[in-house]
């Protein structure tokens, strides 16, 4: 809704959902439903078709399908990226700021590095890098001045800077440029994984979990320094948020309409 608009948005949910079925509960993990006004955009869709509905964020889904709904951390890193912990009692969200002011490691942002990175090297003020040659093939360009033409064209879908990230990932290995920025957003969520279990104490071997598109490629990168900080190795998720979504139905309907 925040990216494509309220109209789209709705055609979307409308899009999947059986026609003319009223439903007895729905919950909804949704991105960007912390802010009120995404909320009650969600509330005033649902409500024609549901009898009752659980707004949530979707960082919420996909820590329930890691946890099954108990006790633990997941950190989402695809086109945005958030780290998210819940303890029973204490919830702490960290990152999930958006495109405008960039998530740590997600997608979007290392796109975004990448394409800048490679401007400071075709216009000799920045150090070379392998990465010229990948952002080059994604713009199809052939200068500095036709990568940013193609960044603000009118059709162009900004979102798309995120197919980058997974060559950021790759070339880090053996590019320097691209190792720097790996490194730079590897401090930053470790920043954020270590704080979350500072504000939101776990009990001993609750399931730390890393999961989105770009979960096993970050996964090497943690996981030694998740281990250092909680002594508690970081496994990837093997279960689709929707997962998470079906579990605190579950959980929804057991407390009889007191959402957990």
């Amino acid at each position: 809704m925040l990216v494509v608009g309220e109209q789209r948005a709705r055609d979307a949910l409308y899009d999947i959902l059986p026609s003319h079925t009223y439903f007895d509960g729905v919950v909804a993990g949704l991105a960007g439903s912390d802010r009120p006004a995404v909320r009650e955009f969600w509330d005033r869709v649902l409500n024609p078709i549901a009898r009752q509905h659980w707004v949530i964020g979707d960082y919420r889904i996909a820590w329930a399908a890691l946890t099954e709904g108990q006790p633990g951390l997941v950190a989402i890193v695809g086109t945005g990226s958030i780290v998210y912990a819940e303890n029973g009692k204490d919830t702490i969200r960290l990152g999930g700021y958006g495109w405008r002011i960039g998530d740590a490691g997600s997608g979007l942002t290392l796109g975004h590095d990448a394409i800048e990175a490679v401007l400071a090297d075709c216009e000799g003020w920045g150090p070379h890098t392998s990465l010229t040659d990948h952002v080059m093939d994604w713009a199809s360009a052939k200068s500095p001045e036709e990568i940013l033409n193609h960044l603000y064209r009118p059709d162009t879908d900004w979102r798309t800077a995120s197919d980058l990230a997974a060559t950021v990932l790759r070339e880090a290995g053996r590019d320097g440029v691209a190792h720097t920025i790996i490194e730079r957003h590897q401090e930053v969520l470790i920043r954020y994984f270590r704080a979350a279990l500072e504000r939101c104490p776990l009990p001993p071997f609750s399931p730390l979990g890393l999961t989105g598109g770009l979960a096993s490629m970050w996964h090497s990168y943690l996981e030694p320094l998740v281990y250092e900080a909680a002594g508690v190795h970081l496994r990837l998720s093997s279960h689709e948020p929707v997962q998470g979504a079906l579990q605190l139905a579950q959980l929804w309907s057991k407390t009889k309409g007191v959402r957990p």
